[in-house]
């Protein structure tokens, strides 16, 4: 019997997201049918999950908006890259009608994880970042780069340090929150994996570097021991990058920063040049 409404029969509906791990969306049966649809999820024909549509739907606007029902699924196991685009997803009535059920073209999500797509890798800029302890020469050294007319530069950076402090918190997040990152759970969190954010944060850092420095020519002078504990990562940033250490004997750095800064501990001044 042909629906009154001009629905096409069987199930409609559509996906929301497919993540490594977990893939949602919603469904609606044909106007005559009470059971909400069977969802399956299908690799090559075999069914990896299924579920039923019976959950709220309040993402679903318009004509759909009362009948719709959502779903989410668990797969078994992240699959790999190769294997996603295999992978298919059905909604089925209790007659037995089935329909495929797809991203929107406009989906911020895409087979496998977020959609998102960031630089995190400089291979145009060539850097040259000036490493060392306080009162180590590191400012004389920035200061010789910059009069070359070579390098652009500040006099101190203390900016790009920011972020391997803002990737462990990063890294501390999820493991305090372990539970709701989970694989399976319905969480926001376990469906954005870290390294989508560690990657989006690495690559608003290139983007700042490229704003200050257009040209690609620049040096960054921050001394400390957290900068140069972060040389690996800028390595990885800006493969073209050039480190220069500047070392100065513990005694002639003490002399110096203890008129740098009368006001600091002595063994505060130890430590700092360790």
């Amino acid at each position: 019997m042909a629906d009154p409404t001009g629905r096409q029969p069987g199930p409609r509906g559509a996906l929301r997201f497919i993540g490594p791990r977990r893939a949602g969306g919603w469904a609606m049966p044909p106007a005559d049918a009470a059971l909400p649809p069977r969802i399956e999820a299908r690799l090559d024909g075999t069914v990896l999950a299924h579920g039923i549509a019976d959950l709220e739907a309040p993402f679903v606007a318009g004509d759909d908006a009362g009948e719709a029902r959502g779903f989410a699924l668990d797969l078994p196991e992240a699959l790999p890259e190769a294997a996603r685009s295999r992978l298919e997803f059905f909604a089925i009535d209790a007659a037995g009608n089935e329909t495929r059920l797809q991203l929107p073209e406009n989906s911020p999500w895409l087979g496998g994880g977020l959609g998102l797509r960031f630089v995190t890798i400089d291979r145009v800029s060539h850097p040259v970042f000036v490493l060392g302890a306080h009162r180590s020469a590191t400012s004389a050294m920035g200061r010789a780069l910059r009069r070359t007319g070579c390098y652009a530069g500040h006099g101190e950076g203390h900016a790009l340090a920011l972020l391997p402090r803002l990737l462990a918190t990063l890294t501390d997040y999820y493991a305090d929150q372990a539970k709701f990152a989970a694989a399976g759970q319905f969480t926001m969190l376990a469906e954005t994996p870290a390294a989508v954010l560690a990657d989006g944060l690495t690559a608003l850092f290139v983007r700042l570097a490229r704003a200050h420095f257009p040209d690609g020519a620049w040096m960054e002078k921050t001394p400390g021991a957290e900068t140069i504990a972060a040389a690996p990562l800028y390595a990885r940033i800006w493969p073209r990058a050039r480190f220069i250490v500047m070392q100065r004997r513990g005694i002639e750095n003490l002399i110096s920063a203890r008129l740098k800064f009368p006001d600091r501990d002595f063994a505060e001044l130890c430590r700092a040049w360790a």
